[in-house]
């Protein structure tokens, strides 16, 4: 009887780290493989879960983007529960610190279902840096039955902390992974293609020498995210020669803070959130 493994997914992220796992694993005879999306992230899940050719099961999107950490706990548990038991799941691929991770991870191990955890190991000891994630990783690593180490570091950490040496493995890191398999992808008429698509989020690919930014961190909101934006119209004020592209993430706080702050500026571009292969495009052309 083959395996049963599920990979449990509900952000960007996740799905773009665990997709080449996901499809290494698809071609393995031995194993039955399904994925589950919590939904934690509906505008900007879909894309990519088309793009690394996730199978996921049919069902509605919930929109919960304006409720709390604990409330999306709730609305995800119960449906996960039902699946994993409905479908007689052996094991769980779960990724780093996400709140679905957590909440996979805790369902799986009430469950008595195995839990494998890629980007176990990751550490800065500080509950608050980066909040909730710190937290929600040594809750994972205490409960997981076998742990994917992206370095030798994150190894050092888990046997630190008395996970034992037979439940760990240092894999390396499946983003980049992802990254070379997006490269070789490149030719004339897939750059076209990428470069079009980019125009359409805001920004014109040109020969002019570009900086691409992303800030989104929780625990960056409030002060540090207003000097962050300072910072940034300072150095473009500086480097003229320069082009700042950033890419606006869908929460409000960070949306209403860089437009108060870097709207109008004639070397800084606001886009909207790039596809992750254009992403990786505008970084290599970096």
């Amino acid at each position: 009887m083959k395996n049963k493994l599920c990979f449990v997914v509900g952000t960007r992220p996740e799905i773009i780290k665990l997709g080449p796992v996901y499809n290494f694993f698809k071609k393995k005879k031995k194993f039955h493989i399904s994925s589950y999306f919590t939904y934690q992230h509906t505008e900007i899940g879909q894309d990519v879960i088309e793009h690394f050719k996730f199978k996921i099961q049919k069902k509605k999107a919930r929109i919960i983007k304006k409720i709390d950490l604990n409330e999306k706990m709730s609305l995800i548990t119960n449906d996960l529960k039902n699946y994993l038991i409905k479908n007689k799941v052996d094991g769980i691929f779960v990724l780093g610190d996400t709140l679905t991770a957590i909440v996979a991870s805790i369902v799986a191990f009430n469950l008595k279902i195995k839990i494998l955890y890629v980007e176990s190991g990751l550490r800065t000891y500080d509950h608050l840096e980066p909040w909730p994630e710190e937290g929600y990783r040594r809750i994972i690593s205490s409960i997981a039955d076998y742990h994917f180490c992206p370095t030798v570091t994150n190894k050092k950490n888990l046997l630190n902390e008395n996970i034992s040496d037979k439940k760990i493995c240092v894999s390396g890191n499946p983003a980049i992974d992802a990254i070379h398999n997006e490269i070789k992808k490149y030719k004339k008429n897939y750059e076209l293609k990428l470069v079009n698509k980019i125009k359409k989020r805001g920004y014109v690919v040109n020969k002019k020498n570009l900086i691409l930014i992303t800030i989104h961190r929780r625990e960056n909101f409030g002060l540090r995210f207003e000097n962050i934006c300072r910072t940034i119209k300072y150095l473009a004020n500086i480097y003229k020669d320069f082009e700042f592209v950033i890419t606006v993430h869908p929460n409000p706080y960070v949306q209403n803070t860089l437009r108060k702050h870097l709207k109008n500026i004639k070397n800084i571009f606001l886009i909207k959130p790039l596809f992750y292969p254009e992403f990786i495009y505008l970084l290599k052309k970096m």
